[in-house]
Protein backbone atom coordinates (compact mmCIF):
# COMPACT_ATOMS: atom_id res chain seq x y z
CA UNK A 1 0.00 0.00 0.00
CA UNK A 2 1.83 3.22 -1.27
CA UNK A 3 -0.89 6.17 -2.00
CA UNK A 4 0.77 9.51 -3.89
CA UNK A 5 0.27 11.35 -0.58
CA UNK A 6 2.31 8.53 1.16
CA UNK A 7 5.21 8.93 -1.70
CA UNK A 8 4.87 12.32 -1.81
CA UNK A 9 5.85 13.20 2.06
CA UNK A 10 8.67 10.30 1.52
CA UNK A 11 10.29 11.91 -0.95
CA UNK A 12 10.10 15.34 0.45
CA UNK A 13 11.48 13.87 3.73
CA UNK A 14 14.53 12.01 1.53
CA UNK A 15 15.27 15.53 -0.12
CA UNK A 16 15.46 17.18 3.07
CA UNK A 17 18.04 15.35 3.96
CA UNK A 18 19.80 15.71 0.73
CA UNK A 19 19.53 11.68 -0.03
CA UNK A 20 18.54 9.66 -2.65
CA UNK A 21 15.08 10.77 -4.51
CA UNK A 22 14.63 7.39 -4.60
CA UNK A 23 11.45 5.64 -2.16
CA UNK A 24 13.16 3.69 0.37
CA UNK A 25 10.19 2.09 3.05
CA UNK A 26 12.65 0.86 5.45
CA UNK A 27 11.70 1.20 9.33
CA UNK A 28 13.32 4.16 9.94
CA UNK A 29 11.92 5.94 6.54
CA UNK A 30 8.02 5.08 8.25
CA UNK A 31 8.82 5.91 11.60
CA UNK A 32 10.02 9.29 9.79
CA UNK A 33 6.58 9.73 7.91
CA UNK A 34 4.61 8.97 11.05
CA UNK A 35 6.90 11.81 13.03
CA UNK A 36 6.22 14.27 9.96
CA UNK A 37 2.92 13.61 9.61
CA UNK A 38 2.49 13.58 13.08
CA UNK A 39 3.80 17.03 12.93
CA UNK A 40 1.72 18.09 10.18
CA UNK A 41 -1.36 17.07 11.45
CA UNK A 42 -0.67 19.21 15.26
CA UNK A 43 -0.35 22.64 12.80
CA UNK A 44 -3.60 21.31 10.21
CA UNK A 45 -6.08 19.14 12.46
CA UNK A 46 -7.99 19.29 9.32
CA UNK A 47 -6.03 17.95 6.54
CA UNK A 48 -7.32 14.51 5.56
CA UNK A 49 -3.65 14.52 4.08
CA UNK A 50 -1.74 13.87 6.72
CA UNK A 51 -3.87 11.56 8.35
CA UNK A 52 -4.22 9.19 5.34
CA UNK A 53 -0.35 8.93 5.03
CA UNK A 54 0.28 8.66 8.60
CA UNK A 55 -2.63 5.85 7.94
CA UNK A 56 -0.05 3.85 5.24
CA UNK A 57 3.29 4.31 7.43
CA UNK A 58 1.51 2.62 10.45
CA UNK A 59 0.40 -0.33 8.02
CA UNK A 60 3.70 -0.20 6.91
CA UNK A 61 5.26 -1.06 10.37
CA UNK A 62 2.50 -3.24 10.85
CA UNK A 63 0.21 -1.20 13.73
CA UNK A 64 -2.53 -2.22 12.08
CA UNK A 65 -5.19 -0.16 14.58
CA UNK A 66 -3.67 2.98 14.08
CA UNK A 67 -3.74 2.69 10.75
CA UNK A 68 -7.51 1.85 10.45
CA UNK A 69 -8.18 5.01 12.85
CA UNK A 70 -6.01 7.44 10.57
CA UNK A 71 -7.51 6.01 7.30
CA UNK A 72 -10.76 6.42 9.32
CA UNK A 73 -9.93 10.03 9.91
CA UNK A 74 -8.94 10.88 6.36
CA UNK A 75 -12.20 9.56 5.36
CA UNK A 76 -14.42 11.78 7.82
CA UNK A 77 -12.39 14.43 6.73
CA UNK A 78 -12.11 13.51 3.09
CA UNK A 79 -14.98 11.57 1.64
CA UNK A 80 -14.13 12.13 -2.16
CA UNK A 81 -10.52 10.56 -2.08
CA UNK A 82 -10.89 6.79 -3.46
CA UNK A 83 -7.74 6.01 -2.27
CA UNK A 84 -8.32 6.64 1.60
CA UNK A 85 -11.50 3.47 1.19
CA UNK A 86 -9.18 1.87 -0.84
CA UNK A 87 -6.58 1.50 1.85
CA UNK A 88 -8.78 0.80 4.62
CA UNK A 89 -9.84 -2.05 2.41
CA UNK A 90 -6.26 -3.35 2.31
CA UNK A 91 -6.18 -2.93 6.68
CA UNK A 92 -9.03 -4.81 6.47
CA UNK A 93 -7.88 -7.41 4.74
CA UNK A 94 -4.68 -7.82 6.57
CA UNK A 95 -7.41 -7.80 9.66
CA UNK A 96 -9.03 -10.93 8.66
CA UNK A 97 -12.11 -8.86 7.79
CA UNK A 98 -12.84 -9.35 4.47
CA UNK A 99 -16.74 -8.41 4.36
CA UNK A 100 -15.74 -5.19 5.72
CA UNK A 101 -12.74 -4.90 3.04
CA UNK A 102 -15.16 -5.55 0.21
CA UNK A 103 -17.50 -2.72 1.28
CA UNK A 104 -14.69 -0.68 0.99
CA UNK A 105 -13.28 -1.50 -2.30
CA UNK A 106 -16.72 -0.85 -3.22
CA UNK A 107 -16.81 2.31 -2.09
CA UNK A 108 -13.32 3.14 -3.98
CA UNK A 109 -14.34 1.66 -7.03
CA UNK A 110 -17.50 3.80 -6.81
CA UNK A 111 -15.66 6.52 -6.75
CA UNK A 112 -12.89 5.94 -9.74
CA UNK A 113 -14.09 2.92 -11.49
CA UNK A 114 -10.76 3.15 -13.81
CA UNK A 115 -8.18 1.80 -10.57
CA UNK A 116 -7.08 -1.49 -11.47
CA UNK A 117 -5.83 -2.16 -7.60
CA UNK A 118 -9.40 -1.74 -6.25
CA UNK A 119 -10.67 -4.44 -8.19
CA UNK A 120 -8.01 -7.02 -7.70
CA UNK A 121 -8.25 -6.06 -3.89
CA UNK A 122 -11.95 -6.76 -4.06
CA UNK A 123 -11.24 -9.75 -6.14
CA UNK A 124 -8.97 -10.77 -3.20
CA UNK A 125 -11.51 -10.42 -0.81
CA UNK A 126 -14.31 -12.13 -2.54
CA UNK A 127 -11.80 -15.37 -2.99
CA UNK A 128 -10.98 -15.33 1.03
CA UNK A 129 -14.99 -16.01 1.68
CA UNK A 130 -15.20 -18.36 -1.47
CA UNK A 131 -17.12 -16.34 -3.82
CA UNK A 132 -14.97 -17.61 -6.51
CA UNK A 133 -17.62 -16.32 -9.79
CA UNK A 134 -17.21 -12.69 -7.92
CA UNK A 135 -13.42 -12.58 -7.54
CA UNK A 136 -13.03 -13.88 -11.39
CA UNK A 137 -15.09 -10.77 -12.46
CA UNK A 138 -13.27 -8.13 -10.56
CA UNK A 139 -9.98 -9.55 -11.68
CA UNK A 140 -11.47 -9.94 -15.14
CA UNK A 141 -12.02 -6.03 -14.79
CA UNK A 142 -8.82 -5.40 -13.67
CA UNK A 143 -6.77 -7.27 -16.16
CA UNK A 144 -8.96 -4.97 -18.53
CA UNK A 145 -7.40 -2.02 -16.88
CA UNK A 146 -4.48 -3.62 -16.30
CA UNK A 147 -2.99 -6.24 -18.58
CA UNK A 148 0.07 -6.12 -17.73
CA UNK A 149 0.08 -7.40 -14.30
CA UNK A 150 0.85 -11.15 -13.78
CA UNK A 151 -0.52 -11.38 -10.27
CA UNK A 152 -3.53 -10.81 -11.72
CA UNK A 153 -3.72 -13.44 -14.21
CA UNK A 154 -2.42 -15.85 -11.80
CA UNK A 155 -4.90 -15.21 -9.12
CA UNK A 156 -7.87 -14.92 -10.85
CA UNK A 157 -5.95 -18.57 -12.19
CA UNK A 158 -6.39 -19.44 -8.32
CA UNK A 159 -10.21 -18.95 -8.40
CA UNK A 160 -10.76 -21.11 -11.64
CA UNK A 161 -8.88 -23.85 -10.26
CA UNK A 162 -11.15 -23.91 -6.88
CA UNK A 163 -14.08 -23.84 -9.40
CA UNK A 164 -12.51 -26.90 -10.85
CA UNK A 165 -12.29 -24.90 -14.70
CA UNK A 166 -8.68 -26.39 -14.72
CA UNK A 167 -8.66 -25.03 -19.00
CA UNK A 168 -9.20 -21.65 -17.87
CA UNK A 169 -6.62 -21.85 -15.13
CA UNK A 170 -3.88 -23.28 -17.11
CA UNK A 171 -4.68 -20.49 -19.69
CA UNK A 172 -3.82 -18.05 -17.21
CA UNK A 173 -0.97 -19.12 -15.47
CA UNK A 174 0.58 -19.38 -19.13
CA UNK A 175 -0.04 -15.73 -19.45
CA UNK A 176 1.51 -14.75 -16.07
CA UNK A 177 4.68 -17.17 -16.47
CA UNK A 178 4.94 -15.63 -20.16
CA UNK A 179 5.35 -12.35 -18.47
CA UNK A 180 7.51 -13.36 -15.25
CA UNK A 181 9.10 -16.37 -16.29
CA UNK A 182 11.23 -17.06 -13.39
CA UNK A 183 8.16 -17.23 -10.27
CA UNK A 184 8.46 -20.85 -9.17
CA UNK A 185 4.67 -20.85 -8.12
CA UNK A 186 3.52 -20.18 -11.45
CA UNK A 187 4.84 -23.30 -12.90
CA UNK A 188 3.84 -25.14 -9.63
CA UNK A 189 0.02 -24.49 -9.83
CA UNK A 190 -0.37 -24.57 -13.47
CA UNK A 191 2.02 -28.22 -12.82
CA UNK A 192 -0.81 -29.19 -10.46
CA UNK A 193 -3.59 -27.79 -12.91
CA UNK A 194 -2.27 -29.86 -15.34
CA UNK A 195 -2.31 -33.12 -13.55
CA UNK A 196 -6.05 -32.64 -12.43
CA UNK A 197 -6.44 -32.65 -16.59
CA UNK A 198 -4.37 -35.74 -16.98
CA UNK A 199 -1.75 -33.87 -18.78
CA UNK A 200 0.44 -35.84 -16.70
CA UNK A 201 4.27 -35.32 -18.89
CA UNK A 202 2.92 -31.36 -18.61
CA UNK A 203 2.66 -31.25 -15.38
CA UNK A 204 5.92 -32.88 -14.57
CA UNK A 205 7.32 -30.36 -16.94
CA UNK A 206 5.96 -27.64 -14.61
CA UNK A 207 6.45 -29.18 -11.00
CA UNK A 208 10.21 -29.88 -11.97
CA UNK A 209 10.44 -26.11 -13.36
CA UNK A 210 8.73 -25.24 -10.51
CA UNK A 211 11.69 -26.90 -8.21
CA UNK A 212 14.23 -26.43 -10.10
CA UNK A 213 13.39 -22.04 -9.38
CA UNK A 214 12.89 -22.69 -5.84
CA UNK A 215 14.50 -26.02 -4.65
CA UNK A 216 12.47 -25.46 -1.20
CA UNK A 217 8.96 -25.09 -3.02
CA UNK A 218 6.88 -27.61 -0.80
CA UNK A 219 3.79 -27.88 -2.82
CA UNK A 220 6.51 -28.11 -6.30
CA UNK A 221 7.40 -31.57 -4.60
CA UNK A 222 4.08 -32.45 -3.12
CA UNK A 223 2.12 -32.23 -6.35
CA UNK A 224 4.82 -33.81 -8.07
CA UNK A 225 4.79 -36.70 -5.68
CA UNK A 226 0.57 -36.69 -6.29
CA UNK A 227 1.43 -37.11 -10.00
CA UNK A 228 4.08 -40.26 -9.43
CA UNK A 229 1.72 -41.86 -7.09
CA UNK A 230 -1.25 -41.80 -9.74
CA UNK A 231 1.00 -43.11 -12.52
CA UNK A 232 2.60 -46.28 -10.03
CA UNK A 233 5.60 -44.59 -9.70
CA UNK A 234 6.40 -45.55 -6.33
CA UNK A 235 10.19 -44.64 -6.19
CA UNK A 236 9.92 -41.30 -6.96
CA UNK A 237 6.44 -40.53 -5.21
CA UNK A 238 8.11 -41.33 -2.24
CA UNK A 239 11.27 -39.34 -2.72
CA UNK A 240 9.20 -35.50 -3.79
CA UNK A 241 6.70 -36.72 -0.98
CA UNK A 242 9.46 -36.92 1.54
CA UNK A 243 11.62 -34.15 0.54
CA UNK A 244 7.90 -32.23 0.95
CA UNK A 245 7.80 -33.19 4.32
CA UNK A 246 11.41 -32.29 5.31
CA UNK A 247 10.43 -28.87 3.98
CA UNK A 248 7.47 -28.26 5.91
CA UNK A 249 4.38 -29.15 4.54
CA UNK A 250 1.29 -28.98 6.59
CA UNK A 251 0.05 -32.02 8.32
CA UNK A 252 -3.25 -31.76 7.08
CA UNK A 253 -2.04 -32.82 3.67
CA UNK A 254 -0.19 -35.65 4.96
CA UNK A 255 -1.08 -38.86 3.02
CA UNK A 256 -2.17 -41.47 5.08
CA UNK A 257 -0.63 -45.08 3.43
CA UNK A 258 1.83 -47.73 4.77
CA UNK A 259 4.40 -45.50 4.39
CA UNK A 260 3.18 -43.26 7.17
CA UNK A 261 2.87 -45.78 9.89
Amino acid sequence: MRSRVFVCILVLLLVAKNTSSQVDTSKAELLNVVKTATERIAQSPNSAFYYGARGEAYYGLGELGKALVDLNKAIQLDGSNWEFYYDKGIVLYDMERPKAAIDEYSKAIALDDQKSEAYSGRAASYYRIGKYAKAINDYTRSIDLNKLNPATYYNRALCYSCLKDYSSAVYDYTIAINYSPDISMFYCKRGYARFEMDSIDAAVGDLKKSIELDSRNIYGYYYLSLVYRKIGETDDFYYNYDKAKKNGLPKYLYIKDKHEQ
